[in-house]
């Protein structure tokens, strides 16, 4: 879950993103989507580029060279260990942004 790498619950972010609770839990259950908007305050406030994550986490890269997709399969290591590495900057130090 995006929250989830932030540590943040879902209350918070959908405080932090300006919108009601119940419309944060729509978009985590896959009843609505975000705005193009909305997605740029994510970004804002977390630091991840929810494309990004997106890309690392849907995209189904098995019709690519064999070469690149070992290079994708390791950005994508790369990318998830920074996101638990932010995670746990912002839970040492709760304003860290």
């Amino acid at each position: 879950m995006i929250r989830d790498a932030v540590g943040w619950s879902k209350r918070r972010m959908a405080a932090e993103m300006g919108i009601a609770f119940g419309q944060w839990a729509q978009y985590e259950q896959g009843l609505v989507q975000l705005s193009l908007r909305r997605l740029d305050r994510f970004r804002e406030l977390t630091g991840i580029d929810p494309y990004v994550l997106a890309y690392f986490l849907y995209v189904n890269t098995s019709k690519l060279p064999k070469p690149v997709q070992e290079k994708m399969e390791g950005l994508k290591e790369e990318w998830m260990t920074q996101m638990k590495i932010m995670r746990q900057m912002r839970q040492i130090l709760p304003t860290w942004q």
